[in-house]
């Protein structure tokens, strides 16, 4: 797994956070843990469903990730709201 290297500088126009991107981007489909009790549901999703396993776990994650939300001090962000996130 790359890492990104960040450094931190302060300019004129404030504190700048300079990300240099990993040399390797993740393209297509990527490997996860799932947890044996969480695979195990996901499976009997799959067998009720006759949909694979990718298509299950993907639409799990679609679902979660509309529903999350990302709280920094008193700032709270509804993923939903963002471009792209769509449910």
């Amino acid at each position: 797994m790359a890492v990104s290297k960040r450094t931190a500088t302060n300019s004129e126009d404030g504190f700048v956070i300079q990300c240099e991107p990993p040399k390797e981007l993740a393209c297509g489909y990527t490997k996860v843990r799932i947890m044996p009790n969480n695979y195990s549901k996901i499976l009997l999703i799959v067998g009720m469903t006759g949909k694979n396993i990718q298509e299950v776990t993907n639409e799990l994650l679609e679902f979660a990730i509309s529903k999350t939300s990302v709280q920094s001090g008193e700032t709270t962000i509804s993923l939903s709201e963002l471009g792209g996130i769509q449910r």
